[in-house]
């Protein structure tokens, strides 16, 4: 049963990929090796892809880096982060070196799930946006 339906399936999928090849205008080929087109799942792991990509040109056209990350490279860092949060936590957004002041609001603060709120409403982070160039340029930002 499951050889015929692959079977089944397999002519399927040739047959509508030859009509839409044969129906399809001729491809032109993209105007630099930095807009080729994004594959599904980066959209789909990256909210906001249309956003990150203007944050990439931005940068590209200021000059900034040598050469400016793809919108697939910003997804596998998003994917590199998204681990460490997962298995390494305590690794992220602190420094072992320095003690936590002596004020009874820093110590009070230390424990992240009470910081989030205030962090979120102050718009000091944005908790979906992990590749950090989604969310709209600040004023004093140089790549403006």
């Amino acid at each position: 049963m499951l050889d015929g339906s692959t079977t089944v399936a397999m002519v399927f999928f040739a047959v509508r990929a030859r009509r839409t090849l044969d129906d399809a205008p001729p491809a032109t080929p993209p105007a630099s090796p930095e807009h080729v087109l994004t594959p599904w799942y980066v959209r789909a792991l990256l909210p906001g892809a249309g956003r990150i990509e203007q944050s990439l040109e931005r940068v590209r056209a200021a000059g900034i880096v040598s050469r400016t990350p793809t919108l697939s490279q910003v997804a596998r860092g998003v994917l590199r982060m998204v681990h460490r949060l997962i298995f390494r936590p305590e690794t992220v957004g602190t420094c072992a070196s320095n003690p936590v002041r002596a004020t009874w609001r820093a110590r009070l603060l230390h424990f992240r799930p009470l910081r989030f709120p205030f962090l979120v409403a102050e718009r000091a982070i944005a908790p979906f946006d992990l590749s950090g160039l989604a969310s709209p340029p600040s004023a004093s930002s140089a790549i403006c």
